[in-house]
């Protein structure tokens, strides 16, 4: 696995910890790269990571966010999103029903104070659905 680690921010009123992403080259599955959300503010295309998990099963990760500058922050809403404004949360939750690769954008803007334009910052969590393991069977006859 390959982590890409974003350096730590020190400008305005916080310190923001640095940010791990799981490179999508190193996942099991294949992922389009198109799907991926591009960043606005770095222009670039954003993987938050990815995982695997069995058909059925939920899904839960759950990361920090932070602004620099100490502004507010507001995330697009979305049905799979909760955010926990105190704790600087957010949680992506998952239930896939179907076999196959499911893309989740998340996206935030802060708002800023008057005379500052507001920054967003967009990426992708990238979720495989994978058929449920079985387990084996014990005790039956043989087939002739």
């Amino acid at each position: 696995m390959v982590t890409k680690l974003v350096t730590w921010v020190a400008c305005g009123l916080l310190v923001c910890g640095p940010q791990e992403f799981r490179d999508w080259i190193d996942a099991p599955m294949a992922i389009d790269p198109n799907r991926i959300a591009l960043d606005p503010a770095s222009g670039q295309r954003l993987c938050l990571g990815w995982a695997v998990v069995e058909r059925g099963r939920t899904y839960t990760r759950t990361a920090t966010y932070c602004d620099p500058d100490g502004d507010a922050m507001a995330f697009a809403p979305a049905a799979y999103l909760t955010v926990d404004a105190a704790a600087g949360t957010y949680t992506i939750t998952a239930t896939p029903a179907e076999v196959g690769v499911t893309y989740y954008e998340v996206s935030v803007t802060d708002v800023p104070g008057p005379d500052r334009t507001a920054k967003t910052r967009t990426g992708t969590f990238v979720l495989a659905c994978v058929p449920a393991n079985r387990p084996p069977v014990l005790g039956c006859a043989a087939v002739r």
